[in-house]
């Protein structure tokens, strides 16, 4: 096994030079000194959305980690809601994504929530298959694991290696393409502040 940690608390300078890339406006990421901090607010579409990503091809069995803190969240006036995600593309036709996310619902209820989406011929995007558990959570891990054809999604509390499934996916034998940071909102009234501290890409 080989395992691959990102250390969060160096700059965005030093994370670009090691292939990651910016997402949304980079005045909304900085670097503290304790983790990449993203900061969202009126976002009016996704281009407004901070994160960073990841080109790293994946092909083998794999678990990626992703510790937060300092989550923040100002419920949005419309749509589906708001939060931070640890998203994975894979490599076929139809550009799946895999997330794992902390976030508030439409209505404003806290939540861990997964789900498995699909971009359609058309452009827009559908969930195939989607979880969640209800609970207001400011830090914590979340964790994506590869193995073989099924891909799980896992959220354990800050500091503790006692992962609770949210929900398994089949996604079949597509690597992963890329790997994302980000914070999302459904309208512009959404506000996200959270600190991202550590990403671990571990594989078999």
């Amino acid at each position: 096994a080989k395992s691959d940690v990102v250390d969060l608390t160096q700059s965005l300078d030093q994370l670009q030079r090691q292939g990651w890339s910016v997402l949304g406006p980079a005045v909304r990421l900085s670097s503290p000194g304790s983790g990449l901090k993203m900061t969202l607010s009126e976002a009016l579409t996704p281009q407004d959305w901070p994160g960073v990503m990841l080109e790293q091809p994946i092909a083998e069995d794999c678990e990626i980690t992703l510790d937060f803190s300092e989550l923040a969240m100002t419920p949005v006036k419309e749509g589906w809601g708001n939060g931070i995600d640890l998203l994975v593309r894979l490599d076929d036709p139809l550009k799946s994504d895999v997330e794992c996310e902390v976030s508030l619902s439409g209505q404003g209820l806290p939540r861990v929530r997964s789900s498995y989406r699909r971009h359609t011929p058309t452009g827009g995007i559908r969930d195939v298959d989607s979880a969640e558990m209800p609970g207001l959570k400011t830090s914590g891990r979340l964790r994506l694991v590869r193995h073989g054809a099924e891909l799980f999604a896992l959220f354990a509390e800050a500091g503790t290696d006692e992962f609770r499934l949210i929900e398994s996916y089949t996604i079949g034998d597509y690597p992963i393409k890329n790997i994302s940071l980000r914070t999302k909102s459904s309208d512009a009234q959404g506000k996200v502040d959270v600190l991202m501290e550590r990403l671990t890409i571990r594989t078999k």
